[in-house]
């Protein structure tokens, strides 16, 4: 009895916390479907606000639609009136103003796109009524002229787009109204002047887009009063700025110039734009650019594309500075040489890069001594020091050398200094009719894994270590016309000539030396190793040793068989088992 109380009283101790937690959860359930239940009938009564608006005024047909939604407990209207006409849009705007005085909350006009048709003046009784608008869009409507005031009323306008139209001319002060306005857009128009004070008061204009119009020149203090952060004047037809146009602009951050007709980059326009990211003067007239327009470290995406660049000396800064920021400029590949003495049509790296070559080539002075040039193609250089009685390899090479000639000198190792510059680009280096006598300086040679051909013939070579040719894989290499000693320790050699022969470009002309008793001028490929180490014949006892055990073994053999068969014959055992 007393164990089922207990355990009783330990269930009801679990029970409770469970009974508990089950009570607050269906509290908050409660109280979820009625806060559910609430914004369905406060959506619901934004919503009807707005259902019969084209029935109220006995329209036939009503373009413009409206939803809801809620916002900080505000009852958010969104308008889209496309292809609407003016006596529409109106009686919309007039439904909204008396629907508002009815409404449980403040009604916040957020969103509005407007498209007339035939409609060629935007004023403002077209906009009064959008006094609590947020984001307001009159996009292609064919609107030729805005009226100075239109304006006026939207104090909490933040975004206004009046793209694809065909303004033509922008009152004064037009905007002076929307001191909030951060985002304005009138592109794809046909402006082709702006007055000074287009945007005066504008102080929370962060983006600013002007493209595709006729522009063909700023004023200096169109920008004074912007604390703009994008700006695009691309696509229109502007030659050149004013010096201090973009003084006021030390927020800005992406900038488009692209598509005008730009002859110059002045480095005094940009100077001020200290926080610039971005900058495009993609297709303009620029011939030319100077290393101060890029001095903002900031700079991380530049565009080139489409200028008349005359790749020459005056441009050589960019392929260093482009070599050093290859990741902050666009599409280098299809930038292009207008105009260039190595030939048109080729890009602005590779032009310039010929350049750099010629240049280190004139600032070499190994280039005084010796013949230096660019190869066919124009991206290596090629060093000819020969027949100029040198007795070292030079250490100083032009940059991205890519051959070294140093036939017919003194030279006599391939030591090289660790303060060599340059070698590394080195892939084909001759030697030929040098004084070389030994390869045991290859292996100080850092760079002979870079190599693609290497020319040691006739030079004083007798001997070779094998372990040091292994190193040179995937090497043309020329050997012929050295005074090869042949001996047993050329046996090997001739076994890596075997293994290697693809490697060996001249194997006909690695002779033995023309003094060799033996094998004067023989080919060592073609020489067997009993001809290059013979074996001479001498009578050991150890060899008289084993021809004599050789033979006791035969007879112990013929023995043995012979007492088999013999007792297999007559039944007689050999003498040697014989018991008597």
């Amino acid at each position: 009895m007393k164990i089922l109380l207990y355990s009783f009283y330990n269930l009801r101790v679990l029970i409770k916390p469970i009974f508990i937690i089950v009570l607050i959860m269906n509290y908050h359930i409660k109280a979820i479907i009625f806060i559910h239940s609430w914004i369905l009938v406060f959506t619901s009564q934004c919503l009807n606000m707005y259902r019969s608006d084209c029935e109220n005024f006995r329209l036939e047909s009503c373009p413009c639609t409206i939803s809801t939604d809620i916002n900080e407990h505000d009852c958010v209207a969104f308008l889209n009136c496309v292809h609407s006409n003016r006596e529409t849009f109106q009686a919309v705007l007039n439904s909204f103003t008396l629907k508002n005085e009815q409404s449980i909350n403040k009604l916040l006009l957020i969103n509005a796109t407007v498209s007339f048709s035939n409609f060629s003046e935007l004023t403002r009784s077209d906009t009064d009524h959008l006094s609590n608008a947020k984001h307001l869009k009159f996009s292609h409507d064919g609107i030729e002229r805005i009226s100075a005031d239109t304006f006026l009323m939207l104090k909490e306008l933040v975004s206004l787009d009046l793209s694809n139209n065909k303004i033509s001319n922008l009152p004064e002060n037009v905007f002076s109204s929307l001191i909030y306005l951060r985002l304005l857009n009138l592109s794809h128009n046909v402006i082709h002047t702006l007055r000074s004070n287009v945007f005066k008061n504008l102080t929370s204009l962060i983006s600013l887009d002007l493209s595709e119009n006729n522009l063909t020149e700023i004023p200096e203090d169109l920008f004074s009063w912007t604390p703009l952060v994008s700006l695009s004047l691309s696509k229109n037809k502007i030659t050149s700025f004013p010096k201090k146009i973009f003084v006021n602009l030390k927020h800005l951050r992406e900038l488009d110039l692209s598509y005008n007709s730009l002859v110059e980059l002045s480095p005094q326009w940009l100077r001020p734009l200290t926080n610039l990211q971005a900058i495009s003067i993609a297709y303009n007239k620029l011939t030319t650019i100077r290393k101060e327009v890029f001095e903002n470290d900031k700079l991380n995406k530049i565009n080139l594309i489409g200028n008349l660049w005359n790749c020459n000396e005056n441009m050589y800064w960019l392929y260093l500075f482009i070599e050093e920021n290859k990741e902050k400029f666009e599409s280098l590949s299809s930038v292009m040489c207008q105009e260039s003495k190595y030939g048109l049509n080729e890009t602005i790296m590779n032009i310039l890069e010929v350049v750099h070559l010629e240049k280190q080539i004139n600032n070499t002075e190994l280039c005084n001594f010796c013949n230096c040039s660019l190869n066919q193609d124009r991206r290596f250089v090629a060093v000819d020091c020969s027949n100029r009685n040198l007795t070292a390899l030079p250490e100083l090479l032009p940059v991205k050398t890519r051959q070294v000639s140093l036939n017919n000198n003194q030279i006599t190792s391939l030591t090289i200094k660790e303060s060599a510059s340059h070698w590394e680009y080195v892939r084909f280096l001759y030697l030929s009719n040098n004084r070389i006598s030994s390869l045991l300086s290859l292996q100080d040679f850092k760079f002979h894994k870079n190599l693609i051909e290497l020319n040691l013939s006739n030079n004083k070579l007798k001997e070779v270590p094998i372990y040091l040719l292994d190193k040179l894989t995937k090497l043309e290499i020329s050997l012929g016309g050295n005074p090869w000693k042949c001996d047993c320790n050329t046996v090997r050699f001739k076994t890596w000539l075997q293994d290697n022969y693809q490697m060996v470009v001249d194997i006909g002309d690695i002779r033995c030396a023309p003094g060799d008793l033996s094998h004067s001028n023989s080919i060592i490929y073609y020489l067997q190793k009993s001809d290059l180490c013979p074996q001479e014949r001498v009578i050991d006892y150890l060899d008289i040793l084993n021809v004599v055990m050789g033979i006791l073994i035969v007879v112990i053999i013929s023995k043995v068989t012979y007492d088999y068969w013999r007792q297999k014959r007559t039944g007689k055992l050999p003498r040697f088992f014989s018991l008597n």
